[in-house]
């Protein structure tokens, strides 16, 4: 008969077994960045007799959404994960509804206290490892659907479920560490670049002048913001609307091949009467994809 060890059984249920282990790292990070002591001298949140300050509670949210929880309900497994609790120096995590009572009481002053406290961190952040001499930074809108009576949602456009309420935020990412940087919240009906001129000088505010570049889609296309952004002296690329006059330039000119079916061309054009210069313009053409989809984006000609 051989010998050795027959049958061997695995066994998780003691409490200082978790599978989110990895927080250990992000939890050494932000005692080096000495985070809880920040958002003690920098956010005065309105707090009733609670064992957990307002400190306590911003970071548990800040751990529950590094892990993925993306719902406050989802936050239960965390209460009985004594590893979790053990390695973040919790006695016990907030359960849902203590959380929600947090965030139903932060107040507008609040919220601008915790969002200094991020522009602190990202300036203090910005040069490390080493000095950066450049930063392209992504503007995009999105729909965020709603489900009941939010306040200030509104029906407007929304390709996923048409005629549901929504929001319609503005955001602005770095793209180097696809790090998020500003928001506008904006009710469901609120145009792309309704709102865009204010919210791009608050951007730009947060960036050296210097080196501010940045990459909006096409529903930004238009003179006003245009005309902000070479005011601001800053470099830009922005996807341009199908106008008639483009589309005409843009069929006339000669196109060099790049191979595998693609083909550039590009001209200076002033498409805005009230704009005072020129831009460049590039159009790019590929073959048809056989996907109808995608083939039913490619509208230029």
């Amino acid at each position: 008969m051989p010998k050795g060890t027959r049958e061997v059984r695995f066994s998780f249920e003691e409490s200082h077994l978790t599978h989110f282990g990895g927080m250990w790292l992000i939890e050494r990070f932000c005692n080096k960045l000495r985070l809880k002591k920040r958002l003690q001298d920098y956010v005065r949140a309105p707090q009733r007799r609670s064992e957990y300050h307002s400190s306590k509670m911003i970071l548990a949210l800040v751990y529950a959404v590094i892990m993925g929880l993306r719902r406050i309900n989802k936050t239960d497994i965390l209460q009985y994960n004594g590893a979790f609790l053990e390695m973040l120096g919790l006695n016990r995590f907030p359960d849902q509804s203590t959380l929600r009572r947090f965030l139903k009481r932060l107040t507008p002053q609040s919220i601008r206290q915790i969002v200094r406290l991020h522009d602190s961190l990202r300036a203090y952040l910005f040069g490390l490892p080493h000095q950066r001499n450049s930063l392209v930074s992504d503007v995009d809108s999105t729909v965020l659907i709603i489900y009941g009576r939010a306040q200030g949602a509104r029906v407007g456009y929304n390709p996923k479920k048409p005629g549901r309420r929504s929001y319609h935020p503005l955001l602005y990412f770095e793209e180097g560490f696809q790090e998020f940087w500003h928001g506008s919240l904006r009710p469901g009906n609120a145009g792309a670049s309704s709102g865009a001129v204010p919210f791009l000088k608050v951007c730009l505010a947060k960036a050296p002048s210097t080196i501010a570049r940045s990459r909006m889609d096409s529903g930004f296309y238009g003179s006003r913001v245009i005309g902000f952004l070479d005011a601001s002296g800053c470099g830009y690329v922005m996807v341009a609307r199908e106008y008639r006059n483009i589309k005409a330039r843009a069929q006339r000119w000669r196109f060099q091949s790049l191979g595998n079916g693609w083909q550039v061309a590009e001209f200076r054009d002033k498409v805005h009467r009230n704009l005072k210069r020129s831009h460049r313009f590039v159009v790019v053409r590929r073959p048809i994809p056989q996907d109808p989809e995608d083939s039913a984006q490619l509208t230029l000609f």
